[in-house]
């Protein structure tokens, strides 16, 4: 094996372990174990959805590349992260989505809170859609028969009285009325305090 893939070997190591010290807490880390700023990576060329030797630039550079995990601690704050055909309500109220197909119209029940106060915005607006909101239940759908392009981003926003849990009861449509399959994305559960688990188990955390 060449000296320099020794070199490159060393280097990776110093990233992961640098970054599996420092991934609770958001904070730029940098290549090399820190000789490198996330300054001069991104101003060497190297982008965001990239990575460095091996590591994507949003793990060690996540302030730079303005991946920190929102306040849920989820860390889906664009509907591009989701898998397809998800829907993903934010703490702020935003709804997200990934769609394969194009959007005709969508209803879904907002979990945990006490109404829906209002929902306006996303690109459900910006289709044309009308958007109604009634106790815990959302509908939108376009009276001219214009669609949300297939793609992701946010939905529509929502104002809540509550503190909702998720979304239930989704129903999606396409161009032409038929039936599409969504779902709503779970994120992973970040645990940081033994209290929060099950009875009777174990979890080991990042940092070991």
């Amino acid at each position: 094996m060449r000296l320099s893939t020794y070199k490159i070997l060393i280097f990776s190591f110093f990233i992961l372990l640098n970054y599996s010290l420092s991934q609770d807490e958001c904070e730029d880390i940098g290549g090399f174990g820190g000789a490198l700023t996330c300054e001069f990576i991104l101003d060497g060329g190297v982008p965001c959805d990239g990575t460095f030797s091996g590591v994507p630039m949003t793990e060690i550079c996540p302030v730079s590349c303005d991946a920190c995990p929102d306040e849920s601690g989820s860390g889906v704050t664009d509907g591009c992260e989701l898998p397809e055909n998800t829907f993903y309500l934010t703490s702020d109220g935003s709804v997200l989505y990934n769609s394969t197909d194009a959007i005709g119209g969508f209803q879904f029940s907002v979990d945990g809170v006490n109404s829906v106060v209002s929902a306006s915005g996303g690109d459900a607006t910006d289709s044309g859609f009308t958007v109604s909101a009634g106790n815990t239940n959302v509908l939108a759908f376009s009276f001219s028969g214009s669609t949300i392009a297939a793609g992701c981003g946010t939905l529509v926003d929502l104002e809540l009285d509550g503190t909702a849990t998720g979304l239930s009861g989704i129903i999606v449509s396409d161009s032409i009325g038929g039936s599409l399959d969504f779902t709503y994305y779970e994120p992973p559960l970040i645990i940081t305090d033994g209290c929060e688990l099950p009875e009777n188990t174990f979890y080991l955390t990042s940092d070991g």
